[in-house]
């Protein structure tokens, strides 16, 4: 069965980095049927607890034991060797090997210009989107200064958006509020008043209203893909939730200062180490202040019309209480994303880019143009910033998606900031405004880059304001520092070698002055 999963199309059979997934799923659902077998058991058994089954049926899901999952572990182990000893082929090719923006990508000319246009893109429809469609055109928002965001505290439904000492929790109806007392919203949202006394809401415009409010959080969802630093695995950020639930340990929605991130666990390691690691993507400037008006002023409203629209799935309206990201009633997932990134970025870029080859076009560029903590590296096995918040060790980069400069070292405290940089200099690299500054998102509209970097709001790293001189520059700044050193070079080396023989010169030109001045004297004697 395993290899012929494994077989294509063509007759040929798959990479070994493709088989151990599919390998990995079999050893997962077998392990379950396992512990589900050893609950039935313990259920219609007395004195025997889950536990005790599952160690009696432990010899046939571990190693070791002949058994199918021995032989499947063994073809995993076997799997992974040749995959991490193979390396991955050549994605990227650089046209421009100075400035390094322009790239082919399997052939496809990538220029970070017109990336940089596709962000201006997205900003562009999430505004709108919000403020016409989620909105309605109202115009509202909720002001905030410094946020108050309790990290330690895990109680269940706990976020900053509920904590009471922002100014969020007291405005939960804003929008609901505004629709009931504006005539034109009323009417479009709502049919009459039932004989209980409470509004008959119009389910159709509620549901057209949960579209629109998908695609305005797709919008968000693509941005913080694209701009919160290395990509991370789109399994994780769909399914990220913005409060503390009873099912994880977490919630993936943080504030570190000023600065808004999401928080990622999931690392290709982590089922080896035994332990999750805690990987912040710090949001832009434009994305995170959208993000918080949106939970503060859409999500009630939204929580709202899912009640009405789906009174009897409890599900959906879970996934509006607890999700970062809804996508009308479900999660996003990874085929949704590359469906909206490849719709906005092919008429920009010439090119449809997907979750996947994004991954090696953003990887790429960064480790060109973002090398801001240079003087952290240490030695090859040292794990970096972008290599985790890409999920994936150091040694997995160098082997796909190239060499990283940016390491790993010290404590917690000191390695989150680093993630934190390693996101806004992706930002201001992209001249997007970087989040951690605390303005609107109007404010911190691609527009203003210009104006507040010149105000020092933010500034550029070394390597970053290298890339964007001129080659004429370049060669200018070379001249004016090299030319006056070969200068002097070549004139004492000329001395030095010219100096026996300028004497000889002189001397004899000397000789020859005095034998004219001996031949006129004498001349002019006789005479």
């Amino acid at each position: 069965m395993l290899a012929l999963s494994t077989l294509k199309k063509d007759g040929s059979f798959r990479q070994a980095k493709e088989v151990t997934n599919p390998i990995a799923k079999l050893e997962y659902c077998m392990r379950m049927i396992f512990m589900v077998e050893s609950i039935r058991r313990s259920e219609t058994r007395d004195l025997i607890s889950a536990g005790q089954e599952l160690e009696r049926l432990s010899p046939w899901y571990t190693e070791k034991v002949d058994s199918t999952f021995n032989s499947l572990r063994s073809l995993q182990h076997r799997a992974t060797s040749i995959a991490l000893s193979t390396m991955g082929p050549p994605h990227i090719w650089w046209e421009d090997r100075l400035a390094f923006r322009t790239m082919l990508y399997q052939g496809n000319r990538i220029q970070f210009d017109d990336i940089c246009k596709l962000f201006v893109e997205l900003e562009r429809l999430a505004v709108e989107a919000w403020e016409q469609d989620v909105l309605c055109g109202l115009g509202i928002r909720i002001n905030y200064g410094n946020l108050v965001d309790d990290l330690t505290n895990r109680s269940v439904g706990y976020s900053f958006i509920s904590e009471t000492r922002n100014p969020f929790h007291a405005n939960r109806d804003l929008l609901l509020e505004h629709i009931l007392t504006s005539p034109t919203l009323r009417s479009r949202f709502i049919s009459g008043i039932g004989p209980d006394g409470m509004p008959v809401w119009k389910k159709l415009e509620l549901r057209a209203w949960l579209y629109k409010y998908s695609v305005f959080e797709g919008l968000l969802l693509v941005r913080a893909e694209m701009l919160g630093g290395a990509p991370g695995r789109m399994t994780e950020l769909t399914a990220m939730t913005y409060k503390n639930v009873a099912t994880t340990t977490h919630r993936n929605f943080m504030t570190f200062g000023k600065y808004l991130a999401m928080l990622v666990t999931y690392h290709k390691g982590t089922a080896i180490s035994g332990g999750e690691k805690m990987i912040p993507h710090a949001f832009d400037g434009v994305t995170s202040d959208l993000l918080i008006q949106n939970l503060a002023i859409a999500r009630p409203f939204a929580e709202l019309a899912a009640q009405i629209c789906h009174p009897t799935n409890s599900k959906i309206r879970q996934i509006y209480r607890e999700h970062l990201f809804v996508n009308n009633g479900r999660l996003f997932n990874t085929d949704d994303v590359t469906q909206i990134m490849r719709q906005h970025s092919n008429p920009i870029i010439q090119y449809a880019i997907g979750v996947h080859s994004w991954r090696h076009i953003c990887l790429a560029f960064k480790r060109k143009l973002c090398s801001s903590l240079e003087q952290l590296v240490e030695e090859e096995d040292t794990d970096t910033v972008e290599a985790q918040q890409a999920s994936h060790s150091r040694k997995t980069e160098n082997r796909i998606y190239g060499l990283s400069a940016d390491s790993l070292s010290g404590v917690a405290e000191d390695v989150l900031p680093l993630y934190l940089d390693a996101s806004t200099d992706w930002q201001i690299e992209a001249k997007t405004v970087p989040g951690g500054l605390g303005l609107t998102y109007e404010e911190a509209r691609s527009i203003n880059f210009d104006k507040l970097l010149h105000l020092s709001a933010f500034k550029r790293t070394s390597k970053n304001q290298q890339t964007n001189i001129s080659n004429q520059e370049i060669v200018n700044q070379l001249a004016t520092k090299i030319i006056p050193q070969i200068t002097e070079q070549i004139t004492a080396s000329l001395l030095k070698s010219l100096a026996p023989a300028l004497g000889t010169i002189v001397q004899d030109a000397l000789l020859s002055v005095q034998g004219m001045i001996y031949h006129v004297f004498t001349r002019n004697v006789y005479i």
